[in-house]
């Protein structure tokens, strides 16, 4: 009985069964599945094997093309506007060898070669061809396109932006939403105490804006997009020091009034036209001029808008180039990558005032003109104020944001970010300083010492106490001046105090305070905090016991010298 054995054609990749041969000399070919006896020709070869060939020859092509291509620098890398910072090469002697290999794969990812080329005709293979949602956009009606990044292209802030976010895929938490509130009320108060108005402005994403445009099926699946849920639990709670402009009404409300569409239909649909980007700055020039009425009005007559041929409702726009606007250096925040998202400081003679203005790419490398910043832009109220820096948000960190605040002593700080990429500036972060200024905006102010109340103190060791424009000036005469208060002060249970203090010291040193009930104040019933030379504001919690009613004695300094304190105010905020 003869046996069987299986043979596998590696280019049918089928198996066929072939008889074993009782002659040894005689020879299978299974390209062909027949046999040859021995000393007859082979037969023509098969066009599997050409196949085959031209198979292995595609995939070693694929392969090895895009390697060829970065070695050669071909084709160039194309611009896509992805609103991301791509990767960097990894560089070897910093990156541990755990990380490395994610390292390599996520730079190669970002820059192999013809990625720039396959992106787009993947979009049009998807869009056009398929009338399917691609992996950057979404085509709606009247073939408006909005932004579609999928689970991992992600924005600055880590939600993935328009689509993913209206369908609802962000939920808040309670710790989120908290941090929000710390951030925005922190960040107001600490600004505040030094003297600076903060302004929170937003932009809203196009698909917010003109919902109207996308697929029913998407309007359909409508969810709470991340705006909206800050909308709803964070932005209604904010103590009134809080200044926030939220864009999307306005927009909404110029489309409606005039037609005018502030996004255009296809092309860069992540930011705002230049449309957008003019009503935009508009609103908030009307927001600031409430606070500061004397602000030169905004120049229209210097901003030029520009309709595309293409596209009709794609504007750009075009500062005109004024001489009396000239850069100067940057001195604080350090040039991180010499683009659109590097700092740029700029002068207008004849101006007053100084604004500094942190943002992202919705108002930052979008309008051109201004030849004192070519080749990127300086978008902003370039011409309004005496003094007035454009930094990108991102990037700014604390310590850089409280040189700035102490050495330049700006009128207004403005911070400006675009739904699809809100964040906590995570170079910022929520600093101490922040929550615990947040913690004294929501207290009520149970004590507060200004040049209202000179009849109210009485010093030891202090030469006189007199008034200097907006402080209060005492001058030690040695290393122990104190100041007492008539005044008395008491906790309600349940709350606690936090003490803000904003002074100027001759030297570095000490500033103390005491409470007691019966004037005999002791270390045991005091708290302590550093001061430098120069100013210092200082937001400091204060372990005073709740109930009784306790007077205080404050030692502005541990040295002889000029003080100016401008104000001590104490807030009774509730308890962790």
């Amino acid at each position: 009985m003869k046996s069987f054995f299986i043979k596998k054609h590696s280019a049918l990749l089928t198996s066929i069964f072939v008889p074993e041969m009782d002659d040894p000399s005689a020879s299978v070919h299974s390209g062909l599945g027949t046999g040859t006896a021995a000393g007859q020709s082979p037969s023509a070869p098969s066009p599997f094997k050409y196949m085959e060939w031209m198979l292995i020859s595609g995939m070693l092509l694929i392969l090895f093309a895009p390697i060829a291509g970065k070695i050669m620098g071909w084709p160039p890398e194309c611009d896509l506007k992805e609103n991301r910072y791509l990767a960097h090469p990894p560089d070897v002697g910093k990156t541990s060898w755990d990380t490395l290999p994610n390292t390599v794969d996520q730079w190669w990812n970002d820059r192999f070669a013809f990625r720039t080329q396959l992106i787009p005709l993947r979009e049009l293979i998807w869009l056009d061809l398929l009338s399917a949602p691609g992996k950057q956009y979404v085509r709606g009606i009247d073939g408006h396109l909005f932004l579609n990044p999928m689970p991992g292209e992600i924005f600055h802030g880590g939600q993935n932006s328009t689509v993913l976010d209206y369908l609802g895929i962000n939920h808040l938490t309670a710790e989120q939403l908290s941090n929000w509130t710390d951030y925005l009320e922190g960040k107001s108060a600490w600004l505040l105490a030094h003297g600076i108005h903060y302004l929170f402005v937003i932009a809203p994403n196009k698909i917010t804006v003109q919902e109207r445009f996308l697929p029913n099926i998407i309007r359909m699946g409508k969810g709470k997009s991340y705006l909206e849920q800050l909308q709803e639990q964070v932005f209604p709670n904010l103590t009134p020091n809080v200044d926030l402009l939220d864009l999307t009404p306005v927009l909404i409300a110029k489309e409606h009034e005039t037609g005018i569409p502030m996004f255009s239909r296809t092309g860069d649909v992540a930011h705002w036209n230049g449309y957008g980007f003019l009503e935009g700055l508009l609103a908030m020039d009307e927001r600031l001029r409430r606070h500061f009425p004397d602000m030169s009005p905004f120049p229209e007559d210097k901003l030029e808008l520009q309709q595309s041929g293409i596209d009709p409702t794609a504007y750009s726009c075009l500062w005109e180039n004024d001489p009396a606007v000239h850069a100067v250096q940057e001195p604080i925040i350090a040039f991180r990558s010499d683009g659109w998202d590097d700092p740029k400081c700029s002068e207008v003679v004849g101006r007053k005032g100084k604004l500094v203005l942190f943002s992202d790419s919705s108002w930052k490398g979008f309008c051109a003109g201004l030849e004192s910043f070519f080749p990127t832009a300086h978008t902003a109220f370039p011409y309004q104020w005496k003094h007035h820096r454009h930094a990108d948000i991102y990037h700014l960190t604390f310590n850089e944001l409280r040189r700035m605040i102490q050495e330049e002593e700006p009128d207004v700080v403005v911070e400006a970010q675009t739904e699809r990429a809100l964040v906590i500036p995570p170079e910022i972060g929520i600093p101490a300083e922040f929550r615990i200024a947040a913690r004294f905006a929501r207290g009520n102010t149970i004590f507060l010492l200004t040049i209202n109340e000179l009849d109210t103190l009485f010093g030891a060791n202090i030469d006189g106490i007199t008034i200097d424009g907006d402080a209060l000036v005492i001058n030690a005469t040695n290393d122990d001046p104190a100041l007492g208060i008539s005044q008395s002060i008491q906790l309600a249970e349940g709350s606690e105090p936090i003490m803000l203090i904003d002074l100027d010291a001759p030297v570095s040193g000490i500033f103390q305070v005491f409470w007691s009930i019966n004037d005999m104040f002791s270390e045991n019933d005091s708290i302590k905090a550093d001061l430098k030379t120069g100013r210092n504001v200082i937001f400091l919690p204060i372990p005073l016991p709740a109930g009784e009613e306790y007077r205080l004695r404050i030692d502005p300094g541990a040295v002889a010298g000029k003080y100016r304190i401008r104000k001590i105010e104490i807030h009774a905020t509730p308890s962790l």
